[in-house]
């Protein structure tokens, strides 16, 4: 195996460790793939995937993109050269019908005044979370959002002009709490776009990271 040229002081513990792993799994009986992550430097991150010899016959392949650089090793017979969750992160989850559906209720009829769309990672899908009654208010809807998981969210807002005319606005949120799990994020993140698509109709698309973001202020400056 070629040396790998690590930016880092820290290139002979890394491949210490590295090295640890790999014996650790050609003595062990794991028949599942073992990683090993260490991050270098300011963003470099390596990702050391380490399959067990007799069921896998070895490690096939390097692949390295650029920063932030991803390293991985994978196991001669595999088919893809990254971890299947990363792979389902970066291609963005699928949409249930039902989320199109509510949208175009809540757009044409005003059955609703929000509804709040979560991604059920064993689905692999975006599905509705929760519906508001048209009587509910911005209050309600906040208080709907989950302090510390992400979440996509459709707003009915209604307000009064300069000119005293009453119109509404269909907001988008994106909803992404610091608190939240980084992988979550990553997921929310990627599927956004393709999510976003599938409701036609939005006319102000905010993302938010805390309640300030998302306040009343903020959602009238916006419609006006």
């Amino acid at each position: 195996m070629r040396p790998l040229r690590v930016r880092s002081p820290c290139t002979t513990l890394v491949y210490v460790a590295a090295a640890g792993v790999f014996l650790l799994s050609l003595f062990s009986s794991l028949s599942l793939l073992g990683f090993f992550t260490a991050v270098l430097g300011e963003d470099l991150l390596f990702l050391w995937v380490v399959g067990d010899p007799d069921l896998c016959g070895g490690l096939r392949r390097f692949r390295r993109t650029r920063r932030p650089a991803l390293l991985v090793l994978t196991p001669i017979g595999s088919r893809c050269c990254c971890p299947p969750k990363m792979a389902n992160a970066a291609s963005g989850m699928a949409v249930n019908d039902d989320c199109k559906l509510r949208f175009l209720e809540l757009k044409a009829k005003r059955t609703y005044r929000f509804v709040i769309y979560k991604i059920d990672e064993k689905l692999k899908q975006v599905v509705v979370d929760k519906l508001g009654e048209p009587t509910l208010g911005y209050e309600d809807f906040t208080a709907s959002l989950p302090e510390n998981e992400c979440r996509y969210a459709i707003y009915d807002f209604d307000f009064v002009t300069e000119e005293n005319c009453q119109k509404s606005k269909i907001f988008f949120i994106a909803w992404s709490p610091d608190t939240a799990r980084v992988r979550s994020k990553m997921l929310y993140a990627s599927s956004k776009d393709r999510f976003r698509r599938e409701l036609d109709g939005i006319q102000v698309e905010l993302q938010a990271t805390d309640p300030t973001e998302i306040g009343i202020d903020v959602i009238r400056g916006r419609a006006n």
